[in-house]
């Protein structure tokens, strides 16, 4: 009905005991409209903030984002319902893990306690979104510009040698060979490369895609350093052989 009064919830002014009281009892329209609109506005500016800790776990090559969560749980479920549309893969996880604490009633004991964690994360790895929208030719066109881009500019050695060895690379792994050539795995663009070079003048002699076993995220896979090894073997061997 019409209270016929001012509305009792201004967005310009401060919230305050009284006017809460009056608004929860009587619900006039035009405070409902100003509720409405703000938790809109709420909603936009937390998925915003959500797009931005995906953005930053992505720049740093994770694919998945620990996402913050929000005050009020409904604006948690409608921000992941919105990522979820746009493709993103939304999991919820509780963690617990054990503590030792004072005891709040007798300093002398220790109590063990379980800290319970709830945690929200956004996975991209696998697309789910139902849009229709396919990169992959997009993905393809790009690459093939840093492939065109690699050609024109080899890659450089990334090792300091001091007395025939690697003193310091900066690269996922480096070995030298013959004392003369150096093979490095170099992260490229996102993606990885097995390179060779003659130090003698630092020239590339070939370059090729390779594959990192779990991104040698703890070191490189000795399966993976044993295929790259016999690999730049077999480049240098056939470098020799065609310039006797």
């Amino acid at each position: 009905m019409d209270y016929q009064c001012a509305p009792d919830i201004d967005r310009h002014k401060d919230l305050t005991a009284n006017s809460v009281r009056l608004f929860q009892r009587f619900k006039q329209e035009a405070d409902r409209q100003t509720l409405e609109t703000l938790l809109d506005e709420e909603v936009a500016r937390h998925t915003k903030l959500c797009e931005l800790a995906i953005l930053y776990y992505a720049s740093s090559r994770y694919y998945w984002a620990l996402l913050p969560r929000h005050p009020i749980q409904d604006v948690n479920t409608w921000t992941f319902r919105h990522l979820e549309e746009m493709g993103f893969k939304i999991e919820h996880r509780t963690t617990g893990r054990q503590r030792d604490v004072e005891s709040d009633l007798d300093r002398s004991r220790r109590l063990t306690a379980v800290e319970v964690e709830h945690c929200t994360t956004a996975n991209w790895f696998h697309h789910t979104g139902n849009d229709g929208e396919d990169i992959s030719a997009e993905w393809q066109r790009r690459e093939a510009l840093e492939d065109e881009n690699r050609s024109k500019n080899p890659p450089r050695p990334t090792s300091v040698i001091v007395d025939g060895e690697i003193k310091e690379a900066n690269a996922v792994w480096a070995a030298t060979l013959d004392r003369k050539y150096v093979v490095e795995v170099q992260r490229i663009n996102g993606r990885n490369f097995l390179c060779v070079f003659d130090m003698t003048n630092r020239s590339c002699l070939h370059c090729e895609h390779t594959n990192v076993t779990f991104g040698a995220m703890f070191g490189p896979d000795a399966g993976d350093v044993a295929e790259w090894q016999d690999r730049a073997m077999k480049i240098i061997d056939s470098a020799n052989a065609d310039s006797g």
